[in-house]
């Protein structure tokens, strides 16, 4: 929301903020400081982008319905990032080959016109060896991990908290 309020960008119909240069493919950081900010300093309105409006690309393209046209928001409640992200067992009615992510959901975004320009921008990572992904689809948490797993695993990005998720998440990607 600060991303879109400092117009950086504008919200998709995903509800994912999209840059300018860069698409939904950027990461935002956000530094802190006290110094003041200029008085007049423009603060732009929260807009969804303007080709939005005709484009349901991405609303064709949810595995869950999450997006839907009548409504300004996401359903977050059937979406699939929502489950890829919390614990549990995944509900009776999600079809199982709706999984695509290991965690959240990228479905939106790759079909996405607004991203057509970056698709092929997006820096590979790290590549797990056959053993690894077995160590992974029977890891539970708490359980040490070897060192160079580890820091693949850290070099994704995926957090911490995630590392949990992992092998319900794996398993249901590899079915």
């Amino acid at each position: 929301m600060l991303a879109v309020h400092c117009g950086l960008g504008k919200y998709g119909r995903n509800n994912i903020f999209y840059s300018y240069d860069f698409g939904s493919y950027a990461k935002i950081y956000t530094f802190l400081t006290d110094l003041p900010c200029a008085e007049d300093a423009p603060w732009f309105p929260i807009e969804r982008m303007d080709s939005c409006e005709t484009c349901k690309a991405c609303v064709a393209a949810c595995p869950t319905k999450a997006i839907d046209e009548s409504r300004r928001i996401i359903n977050a409640d059937v979406c699939l990032t929502a489950f890829n992200e919390r614990d549990g067992d995944f509900p009776e009615w999600l079809d199982k080959d709706s999984h695509n992510c290991l965690i959240g959901c990228i479905e939106c975004q790759d079909c996405c016109p607004n991203n057509k320009d970056n698709l092929n921008k997006i820096v590979k990572g790290a590549t797990f060896t056959e053993s690894e992904t077995q160590f992974l689809l029977g890891y539970k948490k708490g359980d040490p991990m070897p060192a160079e797993l580890s820091a693949k695993m850290e070099s994704t990005g995926i957090w911490l908290h995630f590392i949990s998720h992992i092998p319900r998440n794996l398993s249901a990607l590899l079915k």
